[in-house]
């Protein structure tokens, strides 16, 4: 009953600060993104920029309320990489906004990734009851034609793809709505605005490639809260 007690109360202070979050970081922008969890991986090189800034990337760890984990791929500038030494295990608290990147060299594959505007590392006393923040605010144009289905599990779901356009740059951001909000969103054409809420996810699949082998994937997609 107690530990009942204190995950509620854990579960209330994330989303105070969610909240308070949006109010500051939300408003006005048209892609906040905002993850606490763990470091899997120690950071390795992603790439360099022409003005000469170094980017290193990570895998974080984020779980759901069910205990399930999300792999979120990160991004950080090395400027942002204040602290030394083996950073794997640690909690790292990131802000900044979701990107995507399409790999020339393989079909159809996107890569879709955190890009650090803010980085904290921590500890897990550190921080707190906020570990596994997972929050998404996005605001874009459909641009791809939308997906409605039932699942196994008799539940509805629409897929659709989001155009965040920023910085003379665009983001291409999978997203899914379930219910009653799938229901709104099934009948949506390319060129409609969205605004939505929610976590990023990973979910691995099977694809079958052309030789009849199968692979095991991971795809990436926000999950839908709400719609604002």
């Amino acid at each position: 009953m107690q530990d009942k007690i204190m995950q509620e109360n854990a579960e209330i202070m994330r989303e105070n600060a969610i909240r308070e979050w949006y109010l500051k970081d939300c408003l006005g922008s048209c892609n906040s993104a905002w993850l606490i969890g763990v470091i899997t991986e120690e950071f390795q090189y992603s790439h360099r920029t022409y003005n000469g800034e170094t980017y290193y990337y990570t895998v974080v760890d984020i779980k759901r309320r069910s205990g399930t984990s999300d792999f979120i791929k990160v991004i950080v500038p090395n400027s942002l990489l204040t602290a030394k030494g083996n950073l794997k295990g640690m909690y790292i608290d990131v802000k900044g906004e979701m990107c995507s990147y399409r790999y020339k060299q393989v079909k159809r594959q996107i890569d879709i990734y955190l890009f650090a505007r803010e980085v904290r590392f921590c500890t897990e006393e550190e921080i707190g009851d906020l570990a596994n923040i997972n929050a998404v605010f996005l605001s874009g144009y459909i641009c791809k034609g939308v997906h409605h289905k039932v699942t196994y599990s008799e539940k509805e779901i629409t897929e659709l793809v989001l155009a965040i356009n920023q910085n003379d740059k665009s983001n291409y951001i999978p997203c899914i709505t379930w219910g009653r909000m799938a229901q709104q969103t099934k009948d949506l054409c390319i060129g409609d605005f969205l605004i939505l809420f929610g976590r990023m996810q990973s979910r691995e699949y099977t694809k079958v490639l052309e030789d009849g082998t199968t692979e095991i994937r991971t795809t990436y997609e926000m999950s839908t809260r709400k719609i604002i």
